[in-house]
Protein backbone atom coordinates (compact mmCIF):
# COMPACT_ATOMS: atom_id res chain seq x y z
CA UNK A 1 0.00 0.00 0.00
CA UNK A 2 1.31 3.45 -0.86
CA UNK A 3 1.10 5.92 2.00
CA UNK A 4 0.58 9.29 0.36
CA UNK A 5 -1.79 11.20 2.58
CA UNK A 6 0.84 12.82 4.79
CA UNK A 7 3.46 13.56 2.18
CA UNK A 8 3.54 17.28 3.01
CA UNK A 9 4.36 16.57 6.63
CA UNK A 10 7.68 14.92 5.82
CA UNK A 11 9.52 17.91 4.41
CA UNK A 12 13.16 17.20 3.73
CA UNK A 13 15.76 19.92 3.40
CA UNK A 14 16.68 21.00 -0.09
CA UNK A 15 19.92 19.25 -1.00
CA UNK A 16 20.57 21.47 -4.03
CA UNK A 17 20.37 18.46 -6.33
CA UNK A 18 19.08 19.30 -9.81
CA UNK A 19 15.61 17.92 -10.31
CA UNK A 20 15.63 14.70 -12.30
CA UNK A 21 13.63 14.69 -15.54
CA UNK A 22 11.48 11.60 -15.99
CA UNK A 23 11.22 10.45 -19.58
CA UNK A 24 7.51 9.82 -18.99
CA UNK A 25 6.91 13.50 -18.15
CA UNK A 26 6.07 14.25 -21.77
CA UNK A 27 2.89 12.18 -21.38
CA UNK A 28 1.67 14.19 -18.39
CA UNK A 29 -1.87 15.62 -18.64
CA UNK A 30 -0.71 18.41 -16.29
CA UNK A 31 2.41 19.57 -18.14
CA UNK A 32 0.81 22.85 -19.29
CA UNK A 33 -0.73 23.75 -15.91
CA UNK A 34 1.15 26.37 -13.88
CA UNK A 35 -1.38 27.05 -11.11
CA UNK A 36 -0.01 25.22 -8.06
CA UNK A 37 -3.11 25.96 -5.99
CA UNK A 38 -5.29 24.23 -8.57
CA UNK A 39 -2.92 21.26 -8.66
CA UNK A 40 -2.93 20.99 -4.86
CA UNK A 41 -6.74 20.97 -4.84
CA UNK A 42 -6.66 18.27 -7.49
CA UNK A 43 -4.15 16.36 -5.38
CA UNK A 44 -6.58 16.26 -2.47
CA UNK A 45 -9.38 15.07 -4.73
CA UNK A 46 -7.22 12.25 -6.09
CA UNK A 47 -6.04 11.29 -2.61
CA UNK A 48 -9.67 11.11 -1.47
CA UNK A 49 -10.36 8.68 -4.31
CA UNK A 50 -7.27 6.73 -3.34
CA UNK A 51 -8.35 6.46 0.29
CA UNK A 52 -11.90 5.52 -0.72
CA UNK A 53 -10.97 2.20 -2.22
CA UNK A 54 -9.37 2.88 -5.60
CA UNK A 55 -5.82 1.99 -4.52
CA UNK A 56 -5.62 -0.73 -7.14
CA UNK A 57 -6.48 1.59 -10.02
CA UNK A 58 -3.47 1.93 -12.30
CA UNK A 59 -4.97 5.05 -13.85
CA UNK A 60 -5.35 6.76 -10.46
CA UNK A 61 -1.77 6.02 -9.44
CA UNK A 62 -0.57 7.27 -12.82
CA UNK A 63 -2.48 10.55 -12.36
CA UNK A 64 -0.97 11.03 -8.91
CA UNK A 65 2.49 10.37 -10.31
CA UNK A 66 2.10 12.97 -13.05
CA UNK A 67 0.56 15.41 -10.57
CA UNK A 68 3.46 15.19 -8.10
CA UNK A 69 5.92 15.35 -10.97
CA UNK A 70 4.35 18.60 -12.20
CA UNK A 71 4.20 20.09 -8.71
CA UNK A 72 7.88 19.31 -8.24
CA UNK A 73 8.68 20.93 -11.58
CA UNK A 74 6.88 24.08 -10.43
CA UNK A 75 8.35 23.94 -6.92
CA UNK A 76 11.80 22.33 -7.34
CA UNK A 77 12.90 23.50 -3.89
CA UNK A 78 10.32 21.19 -2.25
CA UNK A 79 12.23 17.96 -2.21
CA UNK A 80 9.52 16.13 -0.25
CA UNK A 81 7.82 15.35 -3.58
CA UNK A 82 10.61 12.85 -4.16
CA UNK A 83 9.15 10.31 -1.68
CA UNK A 84 5.62 9.91 -3.13
CA UNK A 85 7.04 9.93 -6.66
CA UNK A 86 9.39 7.09 -5.69
CA UNK A 87 6.61 5.04 -4.13
CA UNK A 88 4.24 5.62 -7.03
CA UNK A 89 6.82 4.75 -9.68
CA UNK A 90 7.62 1.48 -7.90
CA UNK A 91 3.93 0.65 -7.90
CA UNK A 92 3.23 1.87 -11.43
CA UNK A 93 6.21 -0.03 -12.80
CA UNK A 94 5.01 -3.15 -11.04
CA UNK A 95 1.49 -2.69 -12.43
CA UNK A 96 2.81 -2.27 -15.97
CA UNK A 97 4.81 -5.46 -15.59
CA UNK A 98 2.03 -7.40 -13.90
CA UNK A 99 -1.08 -6.18 -15.69
CA UNK A 100 -0.24 -4.49 -18.97
CA UNK A 101 2.81 -6.57 -19.77
CA UNK A 102 4.53 -3.50 -21.21
CA UNK A 103 8.06 -4.36 -20.19
CA UNK A 104 9.73 -1.58 -22.17
CA UNK A 105 7.64 1.06 -20.41
CA UNK A 106 8.28 -0.57 -17.04
CA UNK A 107 12.00 -0.54 -17.80
CA UNK A 108 11.90 3.22 -18.38
CA UNK A 109 10.12 3.77 -15.07
CA UNK A 110 12.58 1.67 -13.07
CA UNK A 111 15.66 3.12 -14.77
CA UNK A 112 14.46 6.67 -14.18
CA UNK A 113 13.57 5.87 -10.59
CA UNK A 114 17.08 4.55 -9.94
CA UNK A 115 18.52 7.79 -11.31
CA UNK A 116 16.09 9.84 -9.21
CA UNK A 117 17.07 7.99 -6.03
CA UNK A 118 20.82 8.52 -6.42
CA UNK A 119 22.88 8.53 -4.29
CA UNK A 120 20.37 6.45 -2.33
CA UNK A 121 20.28 2.69 -2.83
CA UNK A 122 17.07 1.24 -4.30
CA UNK A 123 17.40 -2.58 -4.38
CA UNK A 124 13.79 -3.36 -5.33
CA UNK A 125 14.02 -1.29 -8.53
CA UNK A 126 17.23 -3.08 -9.56
CA UNK A 127 15.55 -6.40 -8.74
CA UNK A 128 12.56 -5.75 -11.00
CA UNK A 129 14.74 -4.28 -13.71
CA UNK A 130 16.88 -7.43 -13.63
CA UNK A 131 13.91 -9.62 -14.50
CA UNK A 132 12.97 -7.35 -17.38
CA UNK A 133 16.52 -7.48 -18.77
CA UNK A 134 16.49 -11.27 -18.38
CA UNK A 135 13.18 -11.57 -20.23
CA UNK A 136 14.57 -9.46 -23.07
CA UNK A 137 17.70 -11.65 -23.19
CA UNK A 138 19.96 -8.80 -22.10
CA UNK A 139 21.83 -11.10 -19.76
CA UNK A 140 24.83 -8.89 -19.05
CA UNK A 141 22.49 -6.08 -17.99
CA UNK A 142 20.51 -8.56 -15.90
CA UNK A 143 23.71 -9.58 -14.10
CA UNK A 144 24.46 -5.97 -13.19
CA UNK A 145 20.90 -5.37 -11.97
CA UNK A 146 20.73 -8.48 -9.79
CA UNK A 147 24.16 -7.79 -8.32
CA UNK A 148 23.05 -4.28 -7.36
CA UNK A 149 19.80 -5.63 -5.93
CA UNK A 150 21.75 -8.06 -3.72
CA UNK A 151 24.46 -5.61 -2.73
CA UNK A 152 24.86 -5.04 0.99
CA UNK A 153 24.95 -1.38 1.88
CA UNK A 154 27.43 0.11 4.30
CA UNK A 155 25.74 2.92 6.27
CA UNK A 156 29.07 4.75 6.31
CA UNK A 157 29.15 4.87 2.51
CA UNK A 158 25.57 5.67 1.50
CA UNK A 159 23.56 8.74 2.36
CA UNK A 160 20.50 6.72 3.36
CA UNK A 161 19.91 3.01 3.75
CA UNK A 162 16.97 1.58 1.76
CA UNK A 163 13.57 1.86 3.41
CA UNK A 164 11.66 -1.38 4.15
CA UNK A 165 9.55 -1.12 0.97
CA UNK A 166 12.73 -0.52 -1.06
CA UNK A 167 14.60 -3.61 0.20
CA UNK A 168 14.28 -7.22 -0.92
CA UNK A 169 12.57 -9.66 1.38
CA UNK A 170 14.06 -13.12 1.93
CA UNK A 171 12.10 -14.69 -0.92
CA UNK A 172 13.09 -11.94 -3.35
CA UNK A 173 16.73 -12.21 -2.29
CA UNK A 174 16.67 -15.93 -3.02
CA UNK A 175 15.05 -15.34 -6.41
CA UNK A 176 17.56 -12.62 -7.27
CA UNK A 177 20.44 -14.95 -6.38
CA UNK A 178 18.95 -17.74 -8.50
CA UNK A 179 18.34 -15.43 -11.46
CA UNK A 180 21.84 -14.01 -11.11
CA UNK A 181 23.22 -17.52 -11.51
CA UNK A 182 20.93 -18.17 -14.48
CA UNK A 183 21.93 -14.85 -16.07
CA UNK A 184 25.60 -15.75 -15.73
CA UNK A 185 24.93 -19.07 -17.43
CA UNK A 186 22.94 -17.50 -20.27
CA UNK A 187 25.61 -14.86 -20.76
CA UNK A 188 28.28 -17.58 -20.80
CA UNK A 189 26.36 -19.30 -23.59
CA UNK A 190 26.32 -16.04 -25.58
CA UNK A 191 30.07 -15.62 -25.14
CA UNK A 192 30.70 -19.26 -26.05
CA UNK A 193 28.64 -18.92 -29.24
CA UNK A 194 30.62 -15.79 -30.10
CA UNK A 195 33.90 -17.67 -29.59
CA UNK A 196 32.67 -20.55 -31.76
CA UNK A 197 31.78 -18.14 -34.57
CA UNK A 198 35.21 -16.55 -34.30
CA UNK A 199 36.76 -20.01 -34.62
CA UNK A 200 34.66 -20.75 -37.71
CA UNK A 201 35.88 -17.51 -39.28
CA UNK A 202 39.55 -18.24 -38.64
CA UNK A 203 41.39 -18.47 -41.92
CA UNK A 204 44.00 -20.92 -40.71
CA UNK A 205 43.27 -22.32 -37.21
CA UNK A 206 46.08 -24.20 -35.53
CA UNK A 207 45.78 -27.65 -33.98
CA UNK A 208 45.05 -26.31 -30.51
CA UNK A 209 42.21 -23.93 -31.42
CA UNK A 210 39.64 -26.71 -31.69
CA UNK A 211 40.40 -27.82 -28.12
CA UNK A 212 38.95 -24.57 -26.80
CA UNK A 213 35.76 -24.98 -28.83
CA UNK A 214 35.32 -28.61 -27.82
CA UNK A 215 35.61 -27.62 -24.18
CA UNK A 216 32.95 -24.94 -24.66
CA UNK A 217 30.65 -27.47 -26.32
CA UNK A 218 31.12 -29.95 -23.48
CA UNK A 219 30.73 -27.52 -20.59
CA UNK A 220 28.60 -24.60 -21.79
CA UNK A 221 26.96 -25.12 -25.17
CA UNK A 222 24.47 -27.68 -24.00
CA UNK A 223 21.23 -27.73 -25.93
CA UNK A 224 18.51 -25.73 -24.18
CA UNK A 225 15.61 -28.02 -24.93
CA UNK A 226 13.05 -26.95 -22.32
CA UNK A 227 11.96 -23.37 -23.01
CA UNK A 228 8.69 -23.50 -21.04
CA UNK A 229 7.71 -23.70 -17.39
CA UNK A 230 4.65 -25.35 -15.87
CA UNK A 231 3.09 -24.17 -12.62
CA UNK A 232 0.85 -26.70 -10.87
CA UNK A 233 -0.28 -27.22 -7.26
CA UNK A 234 2.75 -29.51 -6.91
CA UNK A 235 5.23 -26.82 -7.97
CA UNK A 236 7.18 -25.75 -11.07
CA UNK A 237 8.83 -27.83 -13.75
CA UNK A 238 10.47 -27.27 -17.13
CA UNK A 239 8.95 -28.74 -20.28
CA UNK A 240 10.09 -29.13 -23.86
CA UNK A 241 8.33 -27.96 -27.01
CA UNK A 242 7.00 -31.48 -27.56
CA UNK A 243 5.71 -31.74 -23.98
CA UNK A 244 4.09 -28.32 -24.38
CA UNK A 245 2.17 -29.47 -27.46
CA UNK A 246 1.12 -32.71 -25.79
CA UNK A 247 -0.18 -30.92 -22.70
CA UNK A 248 -2.40 -28.63 -24.75
CA UNK A 249 -4.02 -31.70 -26.30
CA UNK A 250 -4.40 -33.64 -23.04
CA UNK A 251 -8.04 -34.25 -22.15
CA UNK A 252 -7.23 -34.61 -18.46
CA UNK A 253 -5.63 -31.16 -18.20
CA UNK A 254 -7.05 -27.68 -17.63
CA UNK A 255 -4.49 -25.35 -19.24
CA UNK A 256 -3.90 -21.60 -19.00
CA UNK A 257 -1.31 -20.82 -21.68
CA UNK A 258 0.65 -17.57 -21.17
CA UNK A 259 3.46 -18.28 -23.62
CA UNK A 260 2.15 -15.47 -25.84
CA UNK A 261 1.29 -12.34 -23.85
CA UNK A 262 -0.64 -10.87 -26.75
CA UNK A 263 -2.92 -13.89 -26.97
CA UNK A 264 -3.33 -15.90 -23.80
CA UNK A 265 -5.20 -19.15 -24.33
CA UNK A 266 -7.21 -21.63 -22.28
CA UNK A 267 -7.45 -25.32 -23.16
CA UNK A 268 -10.24 -27.41 -21.69
CA UNK A 269 -10.08 -31.16 -22.31
CA UNK A 270 -7.61 -30.66 -25.14
CA UNK A 271 -9.63 -27.98 -26.92
CA UNK A 272 -8.98 -24.25 -27.22
CA UNK A 273 -11.88 -22.38 -25.62
CA UNK A 274 -12.98 -18.75 -25.83
CA UNK A 275 -13.35 -16.50 -22.77
CA UNK A 276 -13.98 -12.79 -22.36
CA UNK A 277 -11.08 -10.56 -21.32
CA UNK A 278 -12.43 -10.22 -17.77
CA UNK A 279 -12.86 -13.98 -17.36
CA UNK A 280 -9.34 -14.51 -18.66
CA UNK A 281 -8.04 -12.09 -16.02
CA UNK A 282 -9.86 -14.00 -13.28
CA UNK A 283 -8.60 -17.35 -14.52
CA UNK A 284 -5.05 -16.07 -14.69
CA UNK A 285 -5.18 -14.99 -11.04
CA UNK A 286 -6.51 -18.39 -9.97
CA UNK A 287 -4.00 -20.34 -12.05
CA UNK A 288 -1.11 -18.19 -10.89
CA UNK A 289 -1.95 -18.52 -7.19
CA UNK A 290 -2.82 -22.25 -7.19
CA UNK A 291 -4.44 -21.71 -3.79
CA UNK A 292 -7.52 -19.90 -2.41
CA UNK A 293 -7.56 -16.23 -3.43
CA UNK A 294 -9.62 -13.88 -1.21
CA UNK A 295 -12.48 -12.12 -2.96
CA UNK A 296 -11.10 -8.72 -1.93
CA UNK A 297 -7.74 -9.48 -3.54
CA UNK A 298 -9.45 -10.26 -6.84
CA UNK A 299 -11.62 -7.14 -6.56
CA UNK A 300 -8.59 -4.96 -5.84
CA UNK A 301 -6.43 -6.42 -8.59
CA UNK A 302 -9.09 -6.08 -11.26
CA UNK A 303 -10.78 -2.98 -9.82
CA UNK A 304 -14.19 -4.66 -9.92
CA UNK A 305 -17.11 -5.21 -7.57
CA UNK A 306 -19.51 -8.17 -7.50
CA UNK A 307 -16.75 -10.74 -7.84
CA UNK A 308 -19.22 -13.51 -7.02
CA UNK A 309 -21.31 -12.64 -10.08
CA UNK A 310 -18.27 -12.92 -12.36
CA UNK A 311 -17.35 -16.23 -10.72
CA UNK A 312 -20.82 -17.70 -11.20
CA UNK A 313 -20.79 -16.70 -14.87
CA UNK A 314 -17.35 -18.24 -15.28
CA UNK A 315 -18.43 -21.48 -13.60
CA UNK A 316 -21.44 -21.76 -15.91
CA UNK A 317 -19.24 -21.29 -18.96
CA UNK A 318 -16.74 -23.90 -17.75
CA UNK A 319 -19.65 -26.27 -17.26
CA UNK A 320 -20.72 -25.67 -20.86
CA UNK A 321 -17.18 -26.60 -21.92
CA UNK A 322 -17.49 -29.95 -20.15
CA UNK A 323 -15.94 -29.30 -16.74
CA UNK A 324 -17.61 -29.97 -13.41
CA UNK A 325 -19.73 -27.15 -11.98
CA UNK A 326 -17.46 -27.17 -8.95
CA UNK A 327 -14.29 -26.53 -10.96
CA UNK A 328 -14.11 -23.19 -9.15
CA UNK A 329 -14.91 -23.32 -5.44
CA UNK A 330 -15.31 -20.60 -2.83
CA UNK A 331 -13.80 -21.74 0.47
CA UNK A 332 -11.74 -19.13 2.31
CA UNK A 333 -11.25 -17.63 -1.13
CA UNK A 334 -11.72 -18.80 -4.70
CA UNK A 335 -9.59 -21.59 -6.12
CA UNK A 336 -9.52 -24.05 -9.00
CA UNK A 337 -10.85 -27.46 -7.99
CA UNK A 338 -9.46 -29.56 -10.82
CA UNK A 339 -7.09 -32.56 -10.68
CA UNK A 340 -4.69 -31.08 -13.23
CA UNK A 341 -4.70 -27.25 -13.50
CA UNK A 342 -1.55 -26.06 -15.31
CA UNK A 343 -0.24 -22.58 -15.99
CA UNK A 344 2.33 -22.59 -18.82
CA UNK A 345 4.70 -19.69 -19.44
CA UNK A 346 8.07 -18.94 -21.02
CA UNK A 347 10.90 -20.00 -18.73
CA UNK A 348 12.36 -16.48 -18.60
CA UNK A 349 9.10 -14.56 -18.13
CA UNK A 350 9.50 -12.03 -15.27
CA UNK A 351 5.75 -11.86 -14.76
CA UNK A 352 5.83 -15.28 -13.11
CA UNK A 353 9.44 -15.47 -11.96
CA UNK A 354 9.25 -12.56 -9.50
Amino acid sequence: MIMLSFVRCSIMPNRSIPMFKFRAAGNSPFKEIKDTQYLEELEQSLLDQYENGERSSYELKEKLFYLYLRLWELEPEKDFYRNPITRLVLDIGWDIKRRKVNYEQAQLFFEDLIQLAKPHALPIAHYRLGFIHFYNKRYHSAIRSFEKALQRHNPDRVERLPLPNERLNESQSMKAQAQLAESHYKYSVELAIRAKRMYEELGNPDDYDIDYIMKLEREILREESKPYMCLTPAGRSSISEQEYRELREAEAAFIFDCTDHDEQRVYVKGKLRAFSARRMQILEILFEKQKPVPQKEIADKLNISQVSRYMNELKRLLSEYGLDEQTIIADNGYYINHPNPILIFNENDPKYLM
